[in-house]
């Protein structure tokens, strides 16, 4: 028995291995910019994080601290070196890809990427701090030589004055701009993902259309199209995309583990469309209630 179950274990541990062999490898490249430092304009005054006062006491349980000095905003020097990492880890966290650095032979793909953009500025009439990251990306298929993927992203983020005074200094609310790489390299990983693994319907029973439940939450709308020709760039020979046509979008109501189940609006225009299994999936990032409780009402048969 033991003999078998040491047998059983290493072909299940040899099929892991596999499995985990068998995805796609993409070979990372190094982030490069030609911005030599960060543009900082419009700074006025030192940035304080707001101290935290109980209320009924008046202790003070955290003093304010220096968030962002006028006279040091970020460098390039402080971010830079972040995005190539950020990229490096969403890849491996999606589950889809190996990643191997630097590397341009051996591999399925290869990632390129550039800095293009870091300034960060204050208003003198808003008093917000705006900083703002940009990263031209390329993600190019090794084997048969195609630009899968050539796309400007952005991440802005805001430092905006909430009001109010804290010892005698105004109070901020404000996102990390520290997080800026991570945000970046989400947006860019997951826009890879459904590039190469585009979302589709998985089942169609009684009415329920079964959907990958990965970014969506009950209530979100969903749009449900079939895909015809690539389009190709005659210039670049850069896909630009695939002709689509609406099917129909479907509200989710119910997700269950990786599972979502939606339907269409039953008052709606699509609540006889032909929706079939392996149709394209477009989560178009909107929730609507509204929907949500038609579908709720017409379960209960009201």
């Amino acid at each position: 028995m033991k003999k078998v179950f040491g047998l059983a274990a290493a072909l299940v541990f040899a099929a892991s291995v596999f499995a985990q062999e068998s995805k796609p490898v993409i070979g990372l490249i190094s982030t490069t910019t030609n911005l030599r430092q960060t543009t900082a304009t419009g700074f006025w005054g030192d940035i304080w994080e707001p101290a935290v006062i109980d209320k009924e006491t008046g202790e003070v349980l955290k003093p304010r601290r220096l968030a962002h000095p006028a006279t040091n905003p970020l460098s390039i020097d402080s971010i830079f070196p972040r995005l190539t990492a950020a990229f490096s880890q969403e890849i491996v966290s999606s589950g889809r890809f190996q990643v191997l650095p630097d590397k341009r032979t051996g591999v399925d793909y290869v990632f390129e990427s550039e800095l293009t953009d870091f300034t960060a500025s204050r208003s003198q009439d808003s008093g917000n701090i705006s900083y703002k990251m940009s990263v031209s990306v390329t993600l190019k298929d090794v084997k048969t030589g195609q630009v899968v993927l050539s796309q400007q992203f952005s991440e802005p983020r805001e430092l905006s004055k909430s009001g109010g005074k804290v010892f005698s200094t105004t109070k901020y609310t404000s996102s990390n701009p520290n997080d800026m790489p991570k945000n970046v390299a989400e947006n860019v990983i997951s826009t890879i993902v459904n590039k190469l693994y585009p979302p589709m319907v998985l089942n169609v029973s009684n009415g329920v259309v079964q959907l990958p439940a990965t970014g969506l939450s009950v209530g979100s709308m969903v749009e449900i199209f079939t895909q015809g020709e690539e389009i190709i760039d005659p210039y670049t020979g850069d896909s630009l995309g695939f002709e689509e046509t609406l099917v129909a979008e479907v509200c989710v109501y119910e997700i269950t583990g990786k599972i979502a189940k939606a339907k269409p609006d039953p008052k709606g225009v699509y609540v006889d469309a032909q929706i079939q299994r392996g149709m394209a999936v477009r989560n178009n990032m909107k929730v609507n209630k509204k929907v949500l409780n038609n579908i709720n009402k017409a379960a209960k048969g009201k």
